[in-house]
């Protein structure tokens, strides 16, 4: 009866303030109602909102595609979409990570307003044949069109500025591309597998091709790169259908091969390619890379003849060249094989500027060590070998030697009794399967001063793996990268995030609903445990790290970091009747009591924030008035 009274209280209060259009909302209906409106302000979670199969994300200034509907998502048959310029009256500017992923969509239109298409948004979508990027999209993020098979065609826009890692790999049926001069970026693996592609044209601003971005390529023949282009991983392009192959003048460097060596018994080719180095100072390096299968052509005196002379490898003048003067194709028995060196328990070799693990037996040994080095030499790489040996199946910890700059893919894959990683200051990369399907991983530790910059998809799989810190220098985390079942009834995998602007891509850290985050305010971290559902705990800026920090009580972890008076919408310091009205006021009537209201007691943007009470982030609705009038009544206990 008491709580009649007071609501009734609220509807004569809103009769008196102002034209009551929504009366008091029931339970059911409230369910229904957003946050005040899009030109709310940044503390509101974005208003959902769905329109032909399509569901938005409206913020104060723009909207997001974030996923199709479920009757969409679900559908076994082909359809078309379209996104439009703008929703609810603000631009369409994004399409969010794994937006449309596997879907039977086989035509999108896209609104002109789009900038990024999020990771993985149209992954798998294997019915969607062709697309026209609309006109302001400057990012295309990390798989966006991974696995999308039957893609035959791509018309690129003027304005475009980065191609994001696999961001079409596997689109098999896609024959041609030409970049605009806008492009600066292709990252790692951008068109992997694209086995039809023969034909590309490279716009005029292209600055990076990264490591094994056109590989398998093997339709392609004819390349020419722009004249800035400054970074060419290695293994960028496939060596099956070149004759030859220009490196620009801009190239101070090259960390690897550029080219994937081509070899079959059966198909030969009749000519090795030639590598065409311009610049004269530019330095090469091995990095475990096959030049032996190529002829490097290059002036008489440059940096890149030193190193053909200092590694046994064919070179040439651009003079003898051109007159033929080589030897065209190397004879198999004359090829140049790797020398191998060995102790009791480890094989290694030559690689670049130091040696590379490739082989350990430990036996009944229950410790691998990578050596920082050999007689003196530093042991630079371990190489994918190591993950074949299946010796080493009582091996319970693995630790890098510092100077370890890379760790190959599966390099460590399904070590059946790991328990423990050391990782070296210098390894830069955990690459793909390097830990996945060690069951038993419990722990990862990272030397001091450790450069780590990038954890790749599936690099860790385990059942067991509790506490993980990731130091300050990782910048990027993919997909699927750190994946851990380890539960118990109150626990389960605990993640630092050291580096508050750190990319995490969609399902980056894998656990379970009682992960944890541990990270910065308005970090990356902090975004991607909202994004998740997952609890999240602050660190403090102003103190250092310490592991220890991760073994906070449960109870002791926050539900969410507002600062705010929870339940004080009319920020008079009080719990009142009055928090309720205002709730109401703003909902009834936005025009005067909303935010930018014409009364002078409006709702603040404070307001908003402490009437934020009934699931907290999910913006102000009339459940949260009805929340604070059974806090006052004692209905509940606690707002």
């Amino acid at each position: 009866m008491k709580k009649n009274r007071i609501i009734a209280a609220i509807t004569a209060a809103l009769f008196i303030g102002g034209t009551f259009q929504t009366a008091v909302l029931s339970v059911h209906a409230a369910n229904h109602v957003s946050c005040i409106t899009v030109e709310t302000d940044e503390f509101t979670k974005p208003e959902s909102f769905t329109q032909f199969g399509i569901i938005y994300d409206i913020y104060k200034d723009h909207a997001a595609v974030r996923s199709l509907a479920a009757d969409y998502r679900d559908k076994t048959e082909k359809f078309d979409i379209v996104i439009p310029d703008t929703i609810k009256n603000v631009p369409v500017t994004e399409i969010n990570g794994t937006a449309i992923y596997g879907t039977k969509v086989e035509n999108v239109t896209f609104g002109r307003n789009i900038k990024t298409i999020g990771s993985y948004a149209f992954e798998g979508c294997t019915e969607l044949r062709s697309i026209e990027l609309p006109e302001e999209l400057e990012f295309i993020g990390s798989g966006a069109f991974y696995r999308c098979e039957k893609m035959e065609k791509i018309m690129f826009n003027r304005k475009l500025v980065n191609i994001g890692r696999n961001a079409f790999a596997l689109c098999s049926s896609l024959t041609s591309v030409q970049f605009p001069d806008s492009l600066v970026k292709i990252d790692e693996g951008a068109f992997e597998s694209c086995t039809s592609i023969s034909e590309i044209s490279f716009g005029r601003g292209l600055e990076f091709i990264g490591e094994n971005a056109f590989q398998k390529c093997e339709a392609l023949k004819n390349i020419k790169l722009g004249d800035r282009i400054k970074t060419l991983g290695s293994n960028a392009f496939y060596d099956k259908n070149m004759s030859s192959f220009e490196i620009p003048v801009s190239v101070d460097t090259l960390n690897g091969c550029p080219l994937s060596a081509y070899k079959s018994d059966e198909d030969p080719k009749d000519e090795d390619t030639a590598i065409i180095i311009k610049n004269p100072n530019c330095r090469l390096r091995e990095n475990l890379s096959d030049w032996n299968s190529f002829i490097i052509v290059c002036s008489e005196g440059s940096a890149a003849q030193l190193f053909a002379e200092e590694n046994g490898i064919r070179f040439c003048t651009p003079e003898q060249y051109a007159d033929g003067e080589y030897e065209k194709k190397i004879d198999p028995e004359n090829e140049k094989k790797r020398e191998i060196f060995s102790n009791d328990n480890i094989h290694w070799c030559k690689a670049d500027e130091g040696l590379e693990v490739f082989d350990i037996r430990m036996n009944d040994g229950e410790e691998i060590v990578i050596p920082d080095d050999i007689d003196g030499v530093p042991v630079i790489a371990v190489s994918n070998y190591v993950g074949s040996n299946r010796n080493n199946v009582n091996v319970k910890k693995i630790q890098i030697g510092k100077n370890v700059r890379t760790v190959w893919d599966g390099s460590f894959y399904s070590y059946p009794s790991l328990e423990e990683v050391v990782i070296g200051e210098s390894l830069e990369k955990i690459n793909m399967y390097t830990f996945y399907g060690c069951q038993y991983l419990k722990k990862i530790t990272f030397a001091e001063g450790c450069t780590l910059k990038t954890i790749s998809s599936s690099a860790i799989y385990t059942d067991q793996l509790k506490r993980m810190v990731l130091p300050e220098s990782v910048e990027y985390v993919e997909r699927m990268a750190i994946n851990s079942t380890y539960r118990d009834e109150v626990d389960g995998l605990r993640v630092a995030i050291l580096n508050p602007d750190c990319y995490l891509e969609p399902s980056s850290i894998r656990g379970n609903n009682k992960t944890i985050i541990f990270g910065y305010k308005d970090s990356t971290a902090e975004k991607y445990a909202s994004d998740y559902g997952l609890k999240f705990m602050r660190l403090d800026p102003d103190k250092e790290f310490d592991e220890s920090m991760l073994e906070v009580d449960i109870e002791d972890i926050p539900v969410s970091y507002d600062d705010r008076t929870a339940g004080d919408a009319n920020c008079n310091g009080k719990i009142e009747m009055g928090d309720a009205v205002r709730i109401m006021q703003a909902l009834a009537n936005p025009d005067k009591y909303g935010l930018n209201g014409t009364d002078e007691n409006h709702i603040t943007k404070q307001g908003v924030i402490n009437g934020d009470v009934y699931q907290p982030g999910t913006g102000i609705t009339s459940l949260d008035a009805l929340w604070i009038q059974g806090y006052i009544v004692g209905d509940y206990k606690t707002l």
